[in-house]
């Protein structure tokens, strides 16, 4: 019964996390850049963007082939281009010497209010090429702007920028941000954190046993995106045969995402009292919080060391829950 309802939450939560990583819409997320990837991100004079992805140990202007990319894509892009349907948003996808596919979708439109009281509007249609060891994502407007040889001058000209003394990037990623029309590299924007209070609660089954949990914390909030907080996590389980309501408090760190996405977090026992888990010295656990803000958890329970010697195995759990 364990093992199948911990195969059943670890199913819900893979589940849920593919249905968020699906491809959604035609907009590029500029703010997480924190892949092992190089980035190069280009602001052409328009507003749209264009960013490059590459492994973080290879150096752009010697070991990765991008020109070839982008060359390979504008000879097959331009033998289809005028066949294109008149759709109002689509996607390009190409990957190289091998397919290149059209798709319509659903897109944003945006007005910018200049200081003439005017209206700049920017349609940004996405396209993204995949080569061995470079990606690129585009946004444009019209397709004609994938075969302007301005492009290649541009990105050339961000790349030849890009300034790696001794290397860095080969130990750590990096990100870099061009701009066009100062024909410079910008400085990297400074994260900006939030501290906030945390509020939880949770019903859960460890054991067999339902339990409720009331979980307050002090946290930090990461670029309006992510979060970190220290949790004490308050456990109450009824025991039936007392016929009391018993308690255990944990306090531990969790992480996780402020809208829809995977969390997690560990926290160790400080106070005990719940017949049958006094050995449970450490806890842990994954959640998904889906977008109207049920959080879905698997979690497990570690005794402490001495029981472990004993053969006391982890209890696994499963948890539904609001807030954090």
């Amino acid at each position: 019964m364990k093992i199948k309802l911990f195969l059943f939450a670890i199913s819900v939560l893979l589940t849920a996390n593919k249905v968020k990583a699906q491809y959604q819409s035609n907009q590029i997320d500029y703010t997480t850049m924190r892949s092992q990837s190089d980035n190069l991100i280009i602001e052409r004079e328009d507003g749209k963007k264009i960013r490059l992805v590459w492994p973080y140990r290879m150096n752009i202007k010697k070991k990765v082939e991008w020109k070839q990319l982008l060359e390979d894509f504008q000879i097959d892009f331009g033998k289809v281009a005028d066949n294109i349907p008149d759709y109002k948003f689509y996607s390009i996808s190409y990957n190289q010497k091998q397919n290149l596919v059209v798709n319509e979708v659903k897109g944003k439109e945006t007005y910018t209010v200049n200081e003439s009281d005017g209206m700049d509007y920017v349609k940004s249609n996405i396209c993204i090429l995949r080569g061995d060891k470079i990606k690129f994502l585009i946004e444009f407007n019209d397709y004609e702007e994938l075969l302007d040889p301005s492009l290649k001058a541009e990105i050339e000209a961000a790349i030849s920028h890009i300034k790696n003394k001794f290397y860095i990037s080969a130990v750590s990623p990096e990100r870099h941000y061009y701009s066009v029309s100062s024909a410079s590299i910008l400085p990297n924007p400074k994260r900006k954190y939030k501290f906030f209070i945390p509020v939880g609660a949770r019903l859960g089954l460890l054991k067999d046993k339902p339990y409720i949990e009331l979980r307050p914390g002090l946290g930090l909030i990461i670029d309006k995106q992510n979060y970190v907080a220290l949790m004490w996590n308050v456990m109450t389980q009824y025991n039936q045969l007392r016929d009391i309501t018993e308690y255990d408090s944990y306090v531990g760190i969790t992480t996780g995402s402020m809208g829809p996405g995977l969390g997690s977090e560990f926290a160790i026992k400080v106070k005990s009292g719940i017949s049958g888990n006094e050995n449970n010295l450490f806890r842990a656990g994954i959640n998904y919080r889906t977008r109207s803000g049920l959080q879905i958890g698997v979690e497990y329970f570690l005794p402490e060391p001495e029981a472990r010697r004993e053969s006391q195995g982890i209890s696994f759990g499963f948890n539904l829950g609001i807030g954090f």
